[in-house]
């Protein structure tokens, strides 16, 4: 009998020790082991611009102290994903502008999120577009558009 009151009394301890770590203020629980639960502000400012085959996509760095990176996110939907945005990169970016090289002829939207030391990531900023190996600029000054330059003339 004393040995399964004790028994009881073990399970009901383990029990409230397991419930009671799990508390957020508790500093010995596993799920707050000190670091950092606030995500970063999102990156602001970003832009995208065609060069050639690839995008070259540029934001303004985060001023908190603990971003590390940013993560790039390209429009992708597709029915059988939770989420319309991809992860571009493989590694975090340490900087604040990235070239995507595979990028859409069609064109597409690229958001950017910024992750802290404790890999917190930041709300997605706002979208910005480009397609890739479309030429947006207008012709140069010296050039007339009117002029068929293909033909040979003798």
């Amino acid at each position: 009998m004393v040995l399964r009151r004790s028994a009881a009394a073990i399970v009901v301890c383990l029990a409230l020790v397991t419930l009671t770590g799990c508390a957020a203020e508790d500093t010995l629980s596993p799920l707050n082991n000190g670091l950092d639960a606030t995500a970063p502000s999102a990156p602001v400012n970003v832009s995208a611009v065609a060069l050639g085959s690839s995008v070259h996509l540029d934001w303004d760095a985060s001023s908190e102290a603990d971003v590390v990176g940013y993560d790039v996110y390209r429009y992708d939907p597709d029915p059988a994903r939770e989420s319309a945005y991809v992860k571009v990169n493989a590694q975090t970016i340490l900087d604040s502008n990235y070239l995507v090289t595979e990028a859409s002829v069609a064109g597409t939207w690229y958001r950017v999120k910024a992750v802290d030391l404790s890999t917190n990531r930041s709300a997605a900023s706002g979208a910005a577009f480009a397609a890739a190996g479309v030429d947006l600029a207008p012709p140069s000054v010296n050039e007339d558009p009117s002029i068929d330059r293909s033909a040979t003339h003798r």
